[in-house]
């Protein structure tokens, strides 16, 4: 996370609050998923991946590609 050129500016998709940097890779995954599984609830043949449940504990979480879980957002921006 010290490229910056590797990084975006994350937000909760539910509540637009900016929920810190993310990586970049991350980020962008996660609005690829967030299409396609529009499409796939509008009808399309597109699965939506399944993840396991977001922690519940107050702080802000992204989901990383890249690992595969839930990783605490830095919240700054």
């Amino acid at each position: 996370m010290d490229d910056p050129d590797a990084m975006d500016l994350g937000h909760d998709d539910l509540t637009g609050e900016i929920a810190g940097w993310e990586h970049a890779r991350c980020n962008r995954s996660a609005g690829a998923r967030k299409g396609n599984a529009l499409r796939a609830a509008k009808g399309h043949p597109v699965q939506a991946a399944a993840r396991p449940p977001k922690p519940d504990d107050g702080r802000h979480w992204v989901w990383c590609d890249v690992t595969g879980e839930w990783g605490p957002s830095s919240g700054v921006w």
